[in-house]
């Protein structure tokens, strides 16, 4: 019984979180994938989150350099960017 609580409490959430606009359609795209193959989305999140870090480390050591490499700074937020991405 405590499985069927726990299911509509998780449907009633996912429904507000679409309500208050925060999960769309990509949301549903996300969770099939995850059906088709499953581990593959936390995966990615994973590998996201990490080059994120360190993308934003290398960004951060580069804006405190006293001569700013302003095209190399421009680079690395366009892979930071790119990075992101990964995710729509």
């Amino acid at each position: 019984m405590s499985g069927t609580r726990l299911e509509q409490q998780l449907k009633s959430f996912i429904h507000s979180l679409r309500e208050q606009g925060i999960l769309d359609h990509r949301f549903n795209q996300m969770k099939e994938l995850e059906n088709e193959t499953p581990g593959l989305v936390m995966e990615v999140i994973t590998l996201v989150l990490r080059d994120g870090d360190a993308g934003i480390e290398e960004l951060t050591r580069n804006l405190r350099e006293r001569d700013i490499n302003y095209p190399k700074v421009a680079d690395l937020a366009h892979k930071l960017k790119g990075i992101g991405s990964r995710l729509k």
